[in-house]
């Protein structure tokens, strides 16, 4: 029944967060993943590219306890870590993915605060990496490139 309980609660704040997201920032955000730890996963309709077998989209992670954990953990092994860790809630990036390869990378990537302040930005494009079967990636490259 708890369980139950808690992946009605997840889908309330999903639905909520994805609302006020779209009507504050003029996004169309379509929850493409969600998992047991509260992470949640969502990608910008309006924002999708395509040209030459390969598309960029913009992709918001809702951090669940866990990952937001992790993340704060990683930070704090900065030589110079961000301030208001402890607000930490999301990132978003730009992702490319490349259809015809199956693989992907991220180009650019912010951690967000509660407040929607960035905390962190990487704009320095990784390399590419192949998707992982039964990944949230793999879903989203599902989903668009069709």
């Amino acid at each position: 029944m708890s369980r139950m309980k808690g992946s009605f609660v997840l889908m309330i704040v999903g639905f909520i967060l994805s609302v006020f997201v779209t009507n504050v920032t003029g996004e169309d955000l379509i929850k493409f993943s969600d998992d047991n730890t509260g992470d949640l996963w969502f990608y910008d309709k309006d924002n999708v590219e395509r040209s030459s077998g390969r598309v960029k989209v913009w992709v918001t992670h809702v951090y669940g306890k866990e990952s937001k954990n992790n993340m704060v953990e990683i930070y704090h092994n900065f030589a110079d870590p961000p301030k208001n860790l402890e607000n930490l809630t999301s990132n978003k990036s730009l992702e490319e993915i490349d259809c015809k390869l199956a693989r992907h990378r991220i180009l650019t990537r912010t951690d967000y605060d509660k407040d929607g302040n960035g905390i962190f930005t990487i704009n320095k494009p990784s390399k590419f990496r192949d998707i992982p079967p039964r990944s949230n990636i793999e879903r989203l490259k599902n989903i668009l490139c069709k």
